[in-house]
């Protein structure tokens, strides 16, 4: 009777193994098969459904030894082997040259030899790439030798002597998380250049660094995830158009500040989602105060370093003594962009201030007009400062409706921004699978 019950639990071992190895190979076999990088980063985070199945492990490794993967993947595959406890033999990382790979290595515990980081930093430490040289910077402090730090430190006292101010809102964010100061635009770079400025600790800048997911790619049964896959297939066939349309007044000084560290990662992650992104950026006030000025305009563009240029010497200010801005005066100019005849088009109106009364009527045509004839759908942002209230909560979930689009709060400091434009740019039951995909991609690929 014991050899009978040890045999039928062998062989259930054994096809429950196979069915689950039959359940790998259909769910994310494709993906890895795949042309797209980004299906393939797709299937590596379902391989967490899958993370005790041997199989699994020898997928990851592939993936890291294989010259033909893209880095991208690669990256993901190292996080996946850290985080499944895979061994990855040390002659693996011998000619690393992506400093990209070897940060999601030492963020995941992951072992690589110091003199193969040695020589990874020293090759990219000169790069003239914003999201190379930052995360060679990073690699630097996770790297944790003397050398390596003394490196850092270098190379940021250079940064910081010279910098801009589009230059600020690319590097700046990163640099003061690793000097453990709070960033702001008036912050003084030449100053600290010439101090004996410390850098964070190397555990801690670890936790600062890793990302907070639900693990949703692993929880997800197969209906739900072939519906996200599904769905993406289409929306990587899309063309998207995105106009943000905000309050440029004093009180926005946080909310303009989110909106120039977010763009970035925002243009970079959705462009590389869909077939492509072109985003522009209006900055409306109060022409009823005239020296506010004409709203500034940055037109549709597919390169974030045009809208980084733009959006440096922007300053949150102006206004006039009464509450409610001209909203109207940035939709007009969003009427004089180019949108393309078979993209999908959203507009964004974000700020802390109800528009004036007298002219919602003229709000409401302009934006159905827009939206019968150029199907743009406008979307609101209505940002929680000490001057909004009741009643510019109201307007904007008004406005909402007049383009028929979405309504959301966001409080200062939470930087939801971009998060709240990926949402905008697609439909609800997938949303939550493209915003995980977006926290990995944006720490460990930009």
């Amino acid at each position: 009777m014991k050899t009978i019950v040890l045999t039928f639990l062998f062989l259930f071992v054994h096809y429950s193994s196979a069915q689950q190895q039959f359940s790998l190979v259909k769910e994310v076999g494709p993906l890895l098969k795949s042309k797209s990088w980004i299906d393939q980063c797709f299937g590596v985070l379902r391989l967490e459904k899958y993370s005790k199945d041997p199989l699994s492990e020898k997928v990851i490794l592939n993936l890291i030894k294989s010259r033909a993967t893209p880095w991208q993947v690669k990256v993901f595959a190292v996080r996946a082997a850290g985080r499944f406890g895979i061994t990855v033999p040390d002659n693996v990382f011998q000619n690393l040259k992506n400093p990209f790979i070897a940060k999601a290595a030492l963020l995941n515990g992951l072992e690589i030899n110091p003199r193969y980081l040695e020589n990874c930093i020293a090759a990219n430490i000169r790069s003239r790439d914003s999201n190379t040289l930052m995360t060679t910077i990073e690699l630097c402090i996770l790297a944790n030798t003397e050398k390596s730090l003394k490196t850092a430190k270098t190379k940021m006292r250079s940064l910081m002597k010279t910098m801009k101010p589009s230059e600020s809102i690319i590097y700046g964010d990163r640099l003061c998380r690793i000097l453990e100061q709070e960033f702001s635009e008036r912050f003084h770079w030449k100053k600290v250049s010439k101090e004996d400025f410390s850098l964070i600790n190397n555990e801690d800048f670890k936790e600062k660094l890793l990302p907070v997911t639900q693990d949703l790619f692993k929880s997800k049964n197969e209906e739900e995830f072939n519906t996200f896959i599904n769905y993406y297939e289409g929306f990587q066939e899309t063309d998207l158009d995105i106009a943000v349309a905000m309050d440029g007044t004093g009180s926005m000084y946080k909310g303009i500040l989110e909106v120039k560290l977010q763009t970035r990662n925002l243009m970079q992650t959705l462009g590389a989602l869909s077939k492509s992104l072109q985003l522009s950026i209006i900055i409306y006030r109060d022409i009823h105060s005239p020296k506010n000025g004409d709203p500034q305009v940055a037109k549709f563009t597919y390169d974030f370093k045009d809208l980084m240029e733009f959006l440096g010497p922007v300053v949150a200010t102006g206004g006039n003594n009464d509450t409610p801005e001209s909203i109207l005066s940035g939709i007009q100019e969003v009427q004089n962009l180019k949108w393309r005849n078979k993209s999908s088009k959203h507009l964004i109106i974000l700020g802390d201030a109800p528009s004036h009364e007298e002219d919602m009527s003229k709000l409401e045509e302009s934006l159905y007009v827009m939206r019968k004839k150029q199907k743009v759908i406008t979307h609101t942002i209505a940002y929680i400062t000490p001057f909004s209230g009741e009643e510019t909560k109201k307007n904007f979930k008004t406005i909402s409706k007049f383009g028929g689009g979405q309504y959301v709060e966001l409080d200062p400091g939470e930087n939801n921004f971009s998060k709240t434009i990926l949402k905008y740019s697609m439909e609800p039951k997938v949303f939550e699978l493209f915003d995980e995909f977006y926290k990995v991609f944006t720490v460990y690929c930009l």
